[in-house]
């Protein structure tokens, strides 16, 4: 089952190759900045935005998630110590954060923010469902992950999410 997780990974990864090629520049630019949004500077301004509005709880409530969700992804980077994709890792014109892959740590604070959202300010939550799936798109496109890694960051950013939720309400 794993052989075949990996070839998969590693079939869909050289398939967006010409998102890396130059090709399409424009799709690029646009993956690198919903990509870049991930990086935890749009999470900031989106707590503070929370405390300014009176969303205190979902702020409190998403530190926690994220927490969770940065020491799982580290931890499992650190025991799983997968390599980027070929050309992942520097590709001219951006350097990947790490050199280990599983999971995608971007995924995992994406998805866990978002998971907080339904129960805490569903207000912006069906938005920050959209912005969590295309950083973790933007990921994998960019070749920075594999799908697996990406899947993965996805189920640990809810398993941190919900375990957040259940403990602060």
């Amino acid at each position: 089952m794993w052989v075949r997780i990996l070839s998969l990974d590693q079939a869909l990864t050289l398939a967006t190759d010409r998102f890396r090629s130059g090709e399409l520049r424009a799709l690029e630019t646009m993956l690198r900045a919903i990509s870049r949004a991930g990086d935890g500077y749009f999470w900031l301004v989106l707590l503070v935005v929370a405390l300014g509005t009176g969303h205190t709880r979902a702020g409190v409530v998403g530190l926690l998630a994220a927490a969770f969700g940065l020491i799982g992804s580290l931890f499992l980077k650190h025991v799983c110590r997968r390599a980027r994709p070929e050309g992942g890792a520097n590709w001219g014109r951006f350097i990947a954060p790490d050199k280990y892959s599983f999971p995608s740590g971007h995924t995992t604070t994406a998805f866990s923010l978002a998971t907080v959202t339904v129960t805490h300010w569903p207000a912006i939550a069906p938005a920050l469902w959209v912005c969590a799936a295309c950083i973790a798109v933007s990921r994998t496109l960019l070749g920075f992950h594999y799908l697996s890694d990406v899947i993965a960051g996805a189920g640990l950013g809810l398993l941190s999410g919900f375990s957040a939720v259940r403990i602060l309400s």
